[in-house]
C-alpha cells in the first residue's frame, strides 16, 4: 500500500512525499505504523497540532467507515492537512 503525503504533512515525513505502508488492516493500523516511523513529532502533529485528512482511492475514510475502514495492500491513501483539503 502507498501512502501519498501533501503540503505541511511532508514537513514531518523529512521530506519524504511517499511511504511504502506494507499490509495494515485499516486506517487506525496504519496511523500507527506510521507514527512509529516517524517519530513523536509526526504524531503530535497529526494527533494535536492539525487535523489531517485521509483519502482511500480518492474518496474521504468517513464515508466507508472512519478509522476502522478496511484498507487493502493495492490501495492509494493520501495524508493531506486540513488546510490543503479544503
Amino acid at each position: 500500500m502507498t501512502v501519498l503525503f501533501y503540503g505541511s504533512v511532508t514537513e514531518h515525513t523529512f521530506g519524504e512525499k511517499t511511504f511504502e505502508a506494507g499490509s495494515v488492516r485499516n486506517l487506525s493500523d496504519l496511523s500507527g505504523k506510521l507514527c512509529q516511523h516517524y517519530g513523536d513529532k509526526f504524531k503530535k502533529f497529526m494527533f494535536t497540532d492539525e487535523e489531517c485528512f485521509f483519502l482511500v482511492n480518492g474518496k474521504s475514510v468517513n464515508s466507508f467507515g472512519g478509522s476502522e475502514a478496511p484498507l487493502h495492500p493495492d490501495d492509494k491513501v493520501e495524508l493531506l492537512p486540513a488546510i490543503e483539503a479544503g
